[in-house]
């Protein structure tokens, strides 16, 4: 038996080994056997990080000596994972700038290495951004995407509103899924991403409550591409601009699928 196989990439500083405990923790409460990967051998305290998050949930976790073999790591990792029938394992990455080839040719190295356990592996590869970074979550997509073909996103320091343009950027420009969203500390915090929560929010900021109740009456009405298009019409009569109108389209198209939507 072979594992679900979720490599998470990213920079420094989103949160990236704690967001791994966080989805850890979510496949335990969903009943299912998880193992970490403490693939992030330059830091010494990712790897005692994910060590205290596998004895807080029960997981294992498969760790080495600090500036060690990350690929190789991986690799043992999951043969470890295969032979003890393990449902699911997360596997950690050193934080890198997109700007840095060495870096970057590491993690197509661990990718490669995983394919020799299991060719159809890594199945998730996630990419964990800090919705504060603005435009530069662009790049990082754009960078991380050709090296390591994500699969779907996690954006961390949302509140869960508007407030996370970016999201509309991104949806713009990939048609990458958001499954998570980060909105505080706690592990509850981490939250599944709602397209529809999303441009909600995103379409009534500011509005009274007789748009909003029109709003709801669209969206549980009309599913789909004509309620893409009477959304567009509702926007235009709450006096939304056109780029507006043409953004919470573009979010809606994108995250056609995601959780929520």
């Amino acid at each position: 038996k072979s594992p679900l196989v979720i490599l998470v990439a990213g920079v420094n500083g989103p949160g990236k080994t704690t967001n791994i405990g966080k989805l850890g923790k979510r496949f335990v409460r969903e009943r299912l056997n998880v193992m970490f990967a403490a693939g992030d051998t330059f830091r010494a305290a990712a790897i005692e990080q994910l060590n205290i998050w596998g004895e807080r949930i029960g997981a294992d976790v498969v760790s080495g000596a600090a500036g060690g073999d990350a690929a190789g790591l991986a690799y043992d990792a999951l043969e470890k994972a295969r032979a003890q029938k393990v449902d699911v394992l997360l596997i950690d990455t050193a934080g890198r700038l997109q700007n840095k080839a060495g870096l970057m040719a590491e993690l197509e190295k661990i990718i490669r290495v995983i394919k020799k356990v299991d060719a159809t592996a890594p199945h998730a590869v996630l990419l964990v951004l800090d919705a504060t970074t603005g435009q530069n979550a662009i790049q990082q997509v754009d960078a991380f995407k050709n090296t390591a073909a994500l699969t779907g996103l996690i954006m961390t320091k949302l509140d869960g509103t508007a407030k996370g343009g970016i999201l509309v950027a991104l949806a713009e420009r990939h048609a990458l899924p958001i499954h998570f969203i980060g909105v505080g500390e706690s592990a509850e915090d981490l939250q599944p991403f709602s397209a529809r929560d999303y441009a909600r929010a995103l379409a009534l900021q500011g509005k009274n409550d007789e748009a909003v109740a029109q709003y709801e009456i669209v969206v549980a009405r009309y599913p789909g591409e004509e309620a893409r298009a009477r959304f567009g019409l509702l926007l235009e009569s709450m006096g939304q601009t056109q780029r507006a109108q043409a953004l919470f389209a573009e979010i809606l198209a994108s995250v056609k699928g995601a959780p929520g939507y």
